[in-house]
């Protein structure tokens, strides 16, 4: 037998040594990616340029994005064992919903720097997810039938059709987000006893509305468009969407006061194949810098307050969560509205079967 060593040899060798380093750089190149999925349009742009790019430069973990987010999907990519997603912006009961059924993977917060967390808003600081934004429902007005000095300027006064005539349009409550605060806060609730919530007396207060009420808003139906053209006087809308359009020069404009607040959050779903990179990817993004650029380019609330000490006034007079203005406003309970009975169902079912019959 031959110990001679031929050129196809060393030329096999040296492709097994090549393939084998091809698969090494693979392995490598997918542990040093982010998949973050969120939604689309102004604010994947401003989450690009504020969030994305800037982690890529300074950790080197290259950020895909995708979208949409989907507890459906996340529970399928669990269950099967194959996480294609790293990161996923969803709203606090969202995440909730995704923390019982043990589909997420716990916050690392040994890796935030100290100054980082302190200034997190306890609200969105959760074993299973960290606040991204805060987005806000405020009461909204048209201009054009409200004079400057005689505006609404809370819900009470949003159910007041003598001193504010004209048609209305509020969220239907089984659609997105279920605004029962704002008929509870309008029949004279104080914020501090809101919860939990009346349904009974809110939907008493709902009975006297209704008769004002031009449309209900859910998908395909909005309401600051209904108020920009006159066809609603009155209504609760995002603030980030009246902010948007009264810059375009829609005749509608807005009050912070009993705005209400729903926090976004990132999660990491359990079994994700990047998730050291995605723990690193929530702590950049939490900054206080990084989170001052992102909500002076988009209007969401920050949920890091030391991100206003690189605002100015005037950019931070259209954040909810700015000094001076969280304080008017209120949080949402999304413990309260995730609230399971013995029967299983949640406040959020109950709510919505019952504003189903209602509005019949």
């Amino acid at each position: 037998m031959s110990n001679k060593i031929t050129r196809r040899d060393i030329l096999g060798a040296s492709a097994a040594v090549v393939g084998a380093g091809l698969l090494v750089r693979q392995a490598q190149a997918q542990a040093q990616q982010v998949v973050v999925c969120g939604w689309g349009g102004s604010l994947l742009s401003a989450q690009r340029a504020h969030y994305f790019e800037p982690f890529e430069k300074q950790s080197g973990v290259r950020v895909v994005p995708t979208g949409e987010p989907s507890v459906a999907r996340i529970k399928a990519m669990v269950e099967a064992g194959n996480v294609e997603w790293d990161v996923v912006q969803v709203s606090l009961p969202e995440m909730i919903t995704l923390q019982r059924a043990n589909l997420l993977e716990p916050i690392d917060y040994s890796g935030f720097q100290k100054q980082e967390l302190d200034g997190l808003l306890p609200a969105v600081v959760k074993s299973h997810g960290v606040g991204t934004m805060v987005v806000a429902q405020a009461i909204t007005f048209n201009t054009k039938a409200f004079s400057v000095g005689n505006r609404p300027t809370s819900w009470a006064d949003a159910w007041n059709v003598q001193r504010f005539p004209g048609p209305r349009c509020f969220t239907a409550m089984d659609a997105g987000a279920r605004p029962l605060e704002i008929p509870l806060l309008a029949d004279g609730v104080s914020p501090q006893k809101l919860y939990p919530l009346d349904v009974d007396r809110a939907f008493k207060a709902l009975d006297r509305i209704r008769p004002h009420v031009v449309k209900w808003g859910a998908r395909g139906v909005n309401p600051a468009e209904l108020i920009a053209s006159g066809d609603a006087a009155i209504g609760n809308v995002a603030i980030g969407r009246a902010i948007s359009m009264k810059a375009e020069g829609a005749p509608l404009d807005f009050d912070f006061n009993q705005a209400l607040q729903f926090p976004d959050l990132w999660v990491i779903p359990r079994g994700s194949k990047n998730a050291k990179s995605a723990q690193r990817f929530i702590q950049f993004a939490s900054g206080a810098r990084a989170q001052a650029a992102f909500s002076a380019s988009y209007p969401a609330g920050p949920v890091n307050r030391g991100a206003f000490a690189h605002l100015t006034p005037q950019q931070a007079a259209l954040l909810s969560t700015a000094p001076g203005v969280v304080e008017k406003t209120v949080v949402v309970d999304a413990d309260w509205w995730n609230a399971v009975d013995s029967a299983g169902k949640s406040n959020v079912d109950k709510v919505a079967e019952r504003w189903r019959k209602w509005v019949l």
